[in-house]
């Protein structure tokens, strides 16, 4: 017998978009992290994280929050919180080879084509 993979409620669907993180990580402290862990829903268990850029182990000041359900090890699944009052939503950029849309400047590389953005963006 399989186990299900854990899925988000119909209340974090509703409020999250379905934008998710593509590969994340790092090296020598420079990448991609995980911050926090907030606001745990009692339905699907999934918690609000922010995802910032480091450099050097320091976090950057910029970041965008998702919900997020840790599946073990470094396997988690994710979806972007709606933030109206902020355009989180607002399509910043698009990679330049299969038109995806990227919400904010965390990616590196495009998780549909896997073309290198420039500065996180295309």
């Amino acid at each position: 017998m399989v186990d299900a993979q854990p899925v988000f409620c119909d209340d974090c669907i509703a409020a999250t978009s379905d934008v998710g993180t593509g590969n994340i990580g790092s090296i020598n402290g420079t990448g991609a992290r995980w911050y926090g862990a907030e606001s745990p829903c009692p339905r699907c268990g999934s918690v609000i994280k922010t995802l910032r850029p480091s450099l050097f182990w320091i976090p950057l000041p910029i970041g965008a929050q998702y919900r997020v359900i840790e599946l073990g090890g470094d396997r988690f699944i994710a979806r972007a919180l709606r933030d109206f009052a902020s355009g989180a939503d607002k399509v910043i950029s698009s990679c330049p080879r299969c038109g995806r849309p990227f919400y904010n400047a965390v990616a590196e590389i495009c998780p549909d084509c896997r073309v290198p953005l420039s500065r996180g963006v295309p």
